[in-house]
């Protein structure tokens, strides 16, 4: 079970969770983050599905964040998937190679392996890709001591000001798990169909 889902619906990014919802995922090493999430009618540059950081930093150059404040950012870099991450701004690790298609339903899972310092996409329950990564790689729990971090769905806030990487297509649904989810187990998710924004546990 996850041990936060929200929906979503008609929801305005980027959406901020609450501090205590924040702090729980904060908490955690490893993480699974399940995402349904219909594409905009056009893709280009970077977009943030699910990131954090301190909202009060400046941008350095393309990256949610900046030195010494590590960011996570998991979403796309132009149509491809990607994990943005760096204690320094500047890290991607392309999670897939055939673009994603406009105005189309997927489920996006990423799954966060601190333990063997590995980061799995899947797309509809299937494994698209594999990165073992380097020694900047920095996950949520590296922002635990930040008191100013959030985690935001949809995009980032940068200078105290919305609208970095922000996504134009619709998430329907964000689902965390406090583990490494196996791809068996990934392909039995179940993804809201119907919800009233914005429902969290």
């Amino acid at each position: 079970e996850p041990f936060v889902k929200m929906g979503l619906a008609s929801q305005t990014y980027p959406y901020a969770l609450d501090d205590a919802l924040a702090d729980n995922i904060f908490a955690k090493t490893n993480l699974t983050i399940a995402i349904d999430v219909t594409m905009p009618s056009s893709i280009s540059g970077r977009k943030v599905l699910v990131g954090a950081a301190d909202p009060s930093e400046a941008p350095r150059g393309t990256a949610i964040g900046t030195n010494p404040s590590p960011y996570v950012g998991l979403g796309m870099n132009g149509s491809n998937l990607a994990y943005i991450t760096s204690s320094r701004g500047g890290d991607v690790y392309t999670a897939r190679t055939t673009p994603l298609s406009v105005s189309t339903n997927y489920k996006i899972v990423y799954v966060l392996d601190k333990s063997n310092n590995t980061f799995k996409s899947y797309i509809n329950g299937t494994l698209e890709n594999t990165n073992s990564l380097g020694g900047s790689f920095q996950d949520f729990a590296h922002l635990a001591t930040n008191e100013n971090a959030k985690v935001y769905i949809g995009g980032g806030v940068v200078n105290n000001t919305t609208g970095w990487d922000v996504l134009a297509g619709q998430i329907h649904s964000v689902q965390f798990f406090d583990e490494a989810l196996t791809e068996g187990i990934i392909k039995l998710l179940e993804y809201p169909t119907s919800v009233t924004y914005p429902f969290k546990t």
